[in-house]
């Protein structure tokens, strides 16, 4: 065989190899990706359930108690979890979409802004945590997340 059809082939074969690695890498696929989304899901449940706690009883010690600042903060929580729940309802039918996660982001660049403003102490590092997992979960399926300090 000549050495510039073994160059071309190895070229190939290489390509197929390294394009089978990247459509491994997509978060809907099976295999180890698959584990390693299903594992942040429920990090990012318990973490968000946890955010929610903590800061539904920071909102009850603030000047916002019982006023519609407190409803609509509560409102912002309650739709990042509904996103989060469709998200994983989704990866469980093998169905997540890259959409699904831009908005699960989305919500939480929303409360991002709110938590800059929080005193509590407690909140704040629960949120912290829940961001970690959120940025994770960006790296994942490939959506910019953006957060402020």
């Amino acid at each position: 065989m000549k050495k510039s059809n073994l160059v071309t082939m190895l070229t190939v074969s290489a390509s197929l190899g390294l394009f089978m690695i990247s459509a491994d890498a997509q978060p809907d696929r099976d295999g180890p990706i698959r584990k390693e989304i299903g594992e942040l899901m429920t990090r990012i449940e318990k973490k968000a359930d946890q955010f929610r706690r903590s800061s539904h009883r920071a909102l009850d010690k603030s000047d916002l108690n019982g006023k519609q600042g407190e409803k609509d903060i509560k409102r912002y929580i309650k739709d990042f979890e509904n996103a989060t729940d469709r998200l994983r309802d989704r990866f469980e039918q093998r169905k997540p979409t890259k959409r699904d996660a831009e908005k699960v982001l989305s919500h939480g660049k929303a409360i991002n802004g709110l938590m800059i403003l929080s005193k509590d102490d407690k909140a704040k590092r629960d949120w912290r945590k829940l961001r970690e997992d959120l940025h994770s979960l960006s790296k994942l399926y490939r959506v910019e997340a953006r957060w402020t300090n």
